[in-house]
């Protein structure tokens, strides 16, 4: 539940952003990914699916979760910004975490690192919906992976976000993440396109599924909390980013929808998972 487009990554940011980063990342895969990962099983995932790629890495939350479930299982992991990679490398020696190496690879624009054409699976977590190109990453992997790997895509969708009662408040933060982002050339419309694009890719499409996050098994408390981590990602001074004190505002209305209906709702921000292989 990111805001900016990869390119965005490329670049290098302050201290205080990457540790803002870090926040929002570790709250969303330790709130999303028992969901997201038990589908991933369903879908074939396993230990066997090594070496995986993991493309978009950023600093390495989900690779470490994926390091969790699945044991034995090697990763490269994969990005465009060298200092987020060198961030996962001192965090993999500082850990002594086995079986995850990292390479940098701008896809869709850069042929690809070694590693690649060994892999047997590859991961995008929330990450194409930050690409202004994202067939052109789909169609490097294709052309990449070995005949018959499995390609596994999470992204989100804001256009299949349900709230009962309505939750106007959580409309409204979307709204600005959505309209930073389509300033930034992303979407947070992109689960429902993921088949098409995948398909346009030259990848076989092999099952869809739609992971429904709920409050109702998360809580409300902690889903409104990732969102209102996230707010100061968007808080600048261009003409599509937040005020501070809007930005306050949006988080004041998350917790007023709280107080007024605590346990007594229900909100389901789903995210689409997609297998795809490569023919």
């Amino acid at each position: 539940m990111t805001a900016l487009n990869r390119e965005w990554f490329d670049n290098l940011f302050d201290e205080d952003t990457a540790k803002v980063w870090h926040d929002v990342l570790s709250f969303q895969c330790t709130l999303f990914s028992p969901g997201e990962i038990a589908i991933l099983k369903e879908l074939g995932m396993s230990k066997e699916s090594g070496p995986l790629l993991d493309l978009g890495c950023g600093i390495g939350i989900y690779s470490r979760e994926l390091k969790k479930h699945f044991p034995g299982l090697e990763i490269v992991a994969a990005d465009t910004n060298a200092a987020l990679l060198r961030r996962f490398e001192a965090d993999i020696k500082r850990l002594r975490l086995c079986g995850i190496r990292v390479a940098k690879w701008n896809a869709g624009k850069e042929p690809p690192p070694p590693e690649v054409s060994k892999c047997r699976s590859a991961l995008l977590s929330v990450v194409l919906q930050h690409n202004q190109d994202p067939k052109s990453v789909l169609v490097a992997l294709r052309k990449s992976l070995p005949s018959r790997a499995s390609v596994f895509i999470i992204d989100e969708d804001d256009g299949l976000v349900l709230s009962d009662p309505s939750c106007a408040a959580f409309k409204k933060v979307l709204d600005a993440f959505s309209t930073y982002q389509a300033a930034h050339g992303g979407t947070r419309t992109f689960g429902r396109q993921i088949p098409r694009l995948a398909r346009q890719a030259g990848l076989i499409v092999d099952d869809a599924r739609i992971c429904a996050h709920a409050s109702g098994t998360l809580g409300l408390e902690p889903l409104f909390k990732l969102f209102k981590l996230a707010l100061p990602l968007i808080v600048d001074g261009s003409p599509h980013g937040l005020r501070r004190e809007a930005a306050k505002e949006l988080a004041r209305g998350l917790d007023l929808y709280v107080e007024a209906h605590g346990d007594h709702c229900s909100i389901i921000f789903p995210k689409v998972i997609v297998h795809a292989v490569v023919p």
